[in-house]
């Protein structure tokens, strides 16, 4: 019987010898039908995605046997004996593009061979990137170090590394997260940042520019508040010397006295002073230098 309702005809004699034929009522002969059928965890999928394929097989009773796996029309490993009518294979190295997945039904004494197809299609994901810091239109001055981070990621694939430019220039890469660059070198002005991130298969993007702007340095302030110019001292004489500094765009790490070339002393925390002893007779050109967190100095 195909598969279809079916009129079961039967016939019954009576006692005289005389027949009669009737027709029971239509019955359906669902259980001839087989076949295998196959499904796909993902499609399309990304590069590098682990796709898993699984085969279902319809038939009489539960069937058995296995199941063959092709990729592209070559054979993808052993056969698969079916538990509970189905069987997987995984792979997660199918080319870009169209694949043609096969699976071959082996049959078994109550199902006849089966084969059926698919195409999966792998798709190759551009990779993501954007710079987290700095932020835009944030602002340095020369001398700074300027950090430069990037979040790089793709959907089905790796990272190679990531590049950070400023306009054209590359500044420098880094090959594995989290992906940073430390610029030392920005000059004054103004800076777009970049970063180019690159996957395993060699295609790249670029992020959103980042500007930064680059100004010149302040110096720090100083002045000698002690003692007063032109002082009279008695000779040996003990001088206290004091001065005031301040930076405006950084830290004051130092003040430094001198008598002429010759430094006498320093002090790194306010109030900067310093005591110098038994000073001979004679005339001394006395001065304070600040020098800042930048290494910038200045003389008062």
């Amino acid at each position: 019987l195909a598969f279809q309702t079916n009129p079961i005809p039967a016939a019954s004699v009576d006692a005289t010898g005389t027949g009669s034929n009737y027709v029971f009522a239509a019955n359906d002969i669902s259980d001839m039908f087989q076949g295998v059928g196959i499904t796909s965890s993902e499609n399309p999928g990304g590069s590098s995605d682990n796709i898993t394929f699984t085969a279902m097989v319809v038939g009489n009773s539960t069937p058995g046997g296995t199941v063959q796996f092709l990729t592209n029309g070559v054979v993808a490993g052993a056969p698969v004996a079916l538990v509970g009518s189905a069987a997987n294979f995984s792979t997660a190295t199918l080319p870009i593009g169209a694949n043609l997945i096969t699976v071959q039904y082996s049959g078994d004494a109550n199902n006849q061979p089966s084969t059926n197809s698919m195409t999966q299609t792998i798709t190759n994901y551009p990779p993501a990137v954007s710079i987290s810091s700095p932020a835009n239109n944030a602002n340095y001055n020369v001398g700074d170090s300027i950090y430069i981070t990037a979040n790089a990621s793709e959907v089905g694939g790796s990272i190679a590394g990531v590049a950070f430019y400023s306009g054209s220039t590359l500044l420098g890469t880094s090959v594995s997260s989290p992906y940073s660059y430390a610029w030392t070198g920005a000059g004054f002005g103004t800076d777009a940042l970049t970063a180019v991130a690159t996957d395993a298969l060699g295609n790249s993007v670029t992020s959103s520019v980042v500007n930064i702007t680059v100004a010149a340095h302040l110096l720090p302030t100083v002045a000698l508040t002690g003692p007063a110019g032109w002082s009279s001292y008695a000779a040996p004489a003990n001088l206290a010397l004091t001065a005031t500094a301040s930076d405006t765009d950084g830290n004051v790490t130092n003040v430094a006295f001198y008598q002429g070339t010759t430094l006498l002393g320093s002090a790194t925390t306010a109030p900067y002073a310093l005591t110098t002893a038994n000073l001979f007779a004679g005339t001394y050109a006395l001065t304070a230098v600040a020098t800042d967190d930048s290494g910038a100095s200045a003389t008062s």
